[in-house]
């Protein structure tokens, strides 16, 4: 086809450019898998010789992000901004997609599925501005506690905090975890006949621990700016670098982004142009209040928040929150849910987040602390979302450097601690990952898998409701069923687990009519190590949905649930923290008219301020658009137009379509209908 007219600028290589595509992929990493993995890759070249000299795409390289991909089982909407990727003045594009198994990685290929399959592939033109950028988030800055490996309260100074990326960069053969020292960003000028204007920075703001100010001997100010320097000759990476020692003290937060200016003829040429990553820097200087104040992957907690105790000491908070599913959902869910129990960030609990979470490169909480380091907190909130693989890692090196496990069965050997774990597949990646893991499956959280995807043996149900065990020591309250959220949009296997030993089974599956006894399965288990408590999910809690039949209820069910748990571990919040709400105000939402054509108008409350994600999806689940996906206000019948239109601004067909609500920990789901 016709190469699209450029909206801006002089020629196509002003263009961004973005390859997406759908893929149901269903590769759940188990012994048993066949190792196949899918991959994307691109080529471009300048046929016409615009920016220099005539290229033939056919001898172009394939390039990509050095990336695999893998999960189960779920379609989803992949993709990438490829613009750095591309050649200057380039005027075609190629695309493949791959499929590659790799059966000597240890998987003997005896559970093979007929899977990955891939449809709407798109190569999306859009308009662009400076160099091209991009990187994975495993290679950016990840959360860190002091180098020392200890707290002392004596002497304070020594408490360090490195800036080092998210990935090791030793071999598996090497038998260590070596993240690297600065992170890394792949930029490059598109633009025919653009080089850099100068080189690109990291721009960062310090939110600093006041504790801790006597110590800062860095000689950097709390706002400011570093230069990159190439990372290789000719690959396009720049590595950036902030101090390792007296700049990042616990209780600091750090937020940053990346520029990179080029220019037509290079430094002090025509027509600069700058681009930013991410492109959107909202909350860079002024969202420190909350744990989503700002992009996740671009900021750098230094824990613990140790702060002053008002007696002459110092204390930190008694919880720590591990989101070992990044970004990939759910942290709105669990922020939500601790925002309504009246406990904050930084002060009553610590928010540690694992970069890359699916990737195994030695960045969860063992990675990066020992027991040792974590002693003084009392309570753990652990998510790995539907994740089926890295989820507590051994650190056997083979798959993940990080001893998760040591880390956390050391810690809960102290004794007087409690834990809460959460996720779809967390019992099931436990028992598969080695002698290590399934002992702490077994030992510490007291269950046994029986099958990694529940459904066949609960009536095939997707959503299925969960009530409480009468007479169960955690769930006293008045929270008696809430919903396991596995449907639209994509479909969630949750663990088959059941208690074992000394166990104590918190919850169970009801049948398809919702009646309880039917079945053994464990939706919630409490189990005693010592003097330690473990309560596990096979549901992470971000997919805890209120059961609707339950009538008007204050605060979502996972909240509640949350709060039981917290309370049976004896924490309690202080309900002054809790966000203001306007009284007389539910969430809520409606549409008019509708029947509609060509739009309809989708209203909605929000009793407090707070995240709103708002999508429409089809009658398969598959999204059509993102109306909303960001913070709105506090406030009754707001409103938002969908003019019938897609992602990729065509029409859609007559028929009934679903639009889906999420905010303030909860989840409402409505139906409209287009008519041509």
């Amino acid at each position: 086809m016709t190469w699209p007219a450029p909206k801006i600028g002089t020629g196509p290589d002003d263009d961004g450019i973005i390859l997406a595509f759908d893929v149901y992929r269903h590769e759940d990493m188990s012994a048993y898998a066949p190792g196949i993995f899918f991959f994307w890759g691109v080529r471009s070249a300048d046929t016409d010789g615009s920016a220099g000299d005539v290229q033939d795409i056919t001898q172009q390289p394939w390039v990509d992000r050095n990336f695999v991909y893998y999960g189960s089982p779920a379609y989803i909407r992949a993709g990438d901004n490829v613009t750095d990727l591309m050649n200057p003045g380039r005027d075609e594009v190629q695309v493949q997609l791959t499929v590659w198994q790799y059966p000597w990685w240890g998987w003997v290929g005896r559970d093979g599925y007929p899977a990955p399959y891939f449809d709407n592939v798109t190569v999306k033109i859009f308009p662009y501005n400076g160099p091209g950028m991009s990187a994975r988030e495993l290679d950016l800055a990840q959360d860190n506690f002091p180098e020392r490996g200890t707290i002392d309260y004596g002497d304070l100074g020594s408490h360090s905090v490195r800036f080092d990326m998210a990935n090791s960069i030793s071999l598996a053969v090497h038998l260590r975890n070596d993240p690297g020292d600065s992170i890394v960003v792949d930029i490059s000028p598109v633009r025919a006949g653009a080089d850099f204007d100068g080189d690109p920075e990291l721009h960062y703001i310090l939110d600093c621990n006041p504790v801790f100010d006597p110590y800062r001997s860095a000689g950097l100010p709390d706002q400011g700016s570093v230069t990159g320097w190439p990372a290789g000759s000719g690959t396009g990476k720049f590595a950036f670098d902030l101090p390792d020692t007296g700049f990042l003290f616990p209780g600091d937060v750090l937020h940053y982004y990346i520029s990179a200016t080029d220019a037509i003829g290079g430094v002090g040429g025509s027509d600069p142009q700058t681009s930013l990553m991410p492109a959107d820097t909202t909350g860079f200087s002024t969202g420190f209040d909350g744990p989503m104040g700002y992009n996740s992957t671009f900021v750098l907690r230094a824990l613990p928040s140790i702060r002053d105790d008002d007696f002459g000491g110092h204390e930190q908070p008694g919880i720590l929150f591990i989101n070992d599913f990044a970004n990939r959902g759910g942290e709105n869910e669990w922020y939500t849910a601790l925002n309504n129990l009246g406990l904050l960030v930084g002060e009553d609990y610590d928010a540690y987040y694992v970069n890359g979470p699916s990737s195994g490169v030695g960045n969860g909480i063992g990675g990066r602390a020992s027991h040792l380091m974590l002693q003084d907190y009392d309570e753990i909130l652990y998510t790995s979302g539907d994740l089926g693989a890295f989820t507590i890692t051994n650190g056997d090196y083979q798959n993940d450097p990080g001893d998760d496990i040591g880390t956390l069965t050391n810690w809960l050997d102290i004794g007087g601690k409690d834990i809460f774990l959460t996720g779809d597949n967390l019992a099931t990646d436990l028992v598969q990952s080695g002698t290590t893991t399934l002992t702490f499956a077994e030992q510490y959280m007291g269950v046994s898998v029986t099958t990694p995807d529940v459904r066949s043996f609960i009536g095939n149900q997707m959503t299925p409701l969960v009530m409480v065990m009468p007479g169960n020591p955690v769930f006293v309250g008045t929270l008696e069923t809430w919903i396991a959220y596995g449907g639209c949009r994509t479909i969630n296997t949750f663990d088959g687990v059941e208690p074992m030993g000394v166990a104590t089974r918190l919850a169970e599956f009801t049948n398809p009519s919702g009646q309880p006894g039917a079945y053994g399965f464990s939706a919630a288990t409490l189990n005693q190590n010592g003097t330690s408590r473990i309560i596990s999910m096979p549901v992470d809690l971000s997919f805890v949905h209120t059961d609707p039949t339950g009538g008007g209820r204050p605060v979502a069910d996972r909240t509640r649930l949350l709060g039981d748990v917290l309370t049976f571990f004896g924490v309690v919040g202080d309900p002054l923290n809790v966000s203001p709400v306007l009284p007389g105000i539910t969430f809520q939402t409606s549409n008019y008219p509708n029947p509609f054509n060509p739009s309809t108008t989708i209203k909605y409350s929000m009793p407090k301020a707070g995240h709103l994600k708002l999508c429409v999806y089809n009658v398969r689940g598959q999204l059509v658009k993102t109306l909303i996906d960001g913070v709105r206000p506090a406030g009754a019948d707001q409103t938002i137009v969908w003019n019938g239109m897609d992602e990729r601004g065509s029409s859609v067909a007559s028929g009934v379509y679903f639009y889906e609500a999420r905010a303030l920990g909860d989840v409402i789901i409505g139906k409209t209908t287009l008519l041509k």
